[in-house]
């Protein structure tokens, strides 16, 4: 294994099949070779001092603390050395950045259990639904690495538009926004597919764009996000990354003279049709 590299060579890496045990983190299929009983070795249960003693809680997304995780998990940090940086690459490598991380749903607790077993090869843990550190914590941890994705993506396209040698007035850049929004134009590709080609893909006239996923929006957002899962070793990157959509929603919002304005939550309610256009553009 190697450590994954932030390249604009990693735009062409396909995904192949899983051949390690992190490369296995993201194949569904993949189930844990761990035998498992009803007493595995869970978390302590949460407790808080109340008139001098301590009761027990019940954990949720928002009273969740990386406190409550188990003690095995202080052993050299790996909750934030490992699992952490694994739990990204996994967010970053799915094509289903909504559906695949819904809190207490069988598809987040199994992914969590599979990044549990990887990082923890020596432990016994069972990942639940509910009430449970894991689980609570990497949900809160993966809407957090979105929301930032989503600004970072806001933050390039209004540096864009406010660049002093980009446009000569405001005309010139909202044609360029204009542009940006098609999934043929500059956010995707190296070389879009000319703003003045009004043609569809397949119709007489129509430009191929080409270098998909090598512009440069996309390669200075993965670099900043990818700093965040370089611990993960792995050599599998997604054919289709979804830094584009948060991209797309971008060029949504920005005026023309850089500020945002009525910028909708970045959620499946708002941009699940989006994404599945996106991901099988």
């Amino acid at each position: 294994m190697r450590q994954l590299s932030i390249t604009p060579a990693l735009h062409n890496t396909r995904l192949e099949p899983a051949s390690t045990p992190t490369q296995a983190l993201l194949l569904p299929s993949v189930k844990s070779s761990k035998k498992r009983t009803p007493c595995s070795a869970n978390a302590e249960t949460p407790t808080v001092a109340l008139n001098g003693t301590q009761v027990a809680i019940r954990l949720t997304s928002t009273t969740v603390e990386v406190s409550h995780l188990p003690n095995f998990t202080r052993a050299a940090n790996k909750w934030r050395n490992e699992f952490l940086p694994a739990l990204y690459h996994v967010f970053y490598m799915s094509t289903a950045p909504f559906k695949d991380f819904v809190v207490s749903t069988p598809m987040l607790v199994a992914r969590v259990q599979q990044l549990v077993d990887v990082v923890y090869p020596d432990v016994v843990y069972d990942v639940q639904a509910f009430n449970e550190p894991f689980h609570l914590l990497s949900y809160n941890r993966v809407n957090h690495r979105r929301a930032s994705v989503a600004k970072s993506a806001l933050d390039e396209v209004a540096k864009h538009v406010v660049s002093a040698s980009a446009f000569s007035n405001n005309q010139e850049c909202y044609q360029w926004l204009m542009w940006a929004r098609r999934l043929d134009g500059p956010l995707f590709y190296e070389e879009p597919t000319p703003a003045w080609c009004t043609a569809n893909r397949g119709e007489e006239g129509y430009i191929e764009p080409s270098g998909h996923f090598k512009s440069r929006f996309i390669i200075n957002i993965a670099r900043k996000a990818l700093s965040f899962s370089q611990s993960a070793t792995t050599t599998a990157f997604p054919p289709a990354p979804p830094l584009g959509l948060f991209l797309e929603r971008a060029a949504l919002f920005i005026q023309v003279d850089g500020t945002s304005k009525d910028v909708k939550p970045f959620s499946y309610e708002n941009y699940g049709v989006e994404l599945g256009d996106y991901i099988h553009h």
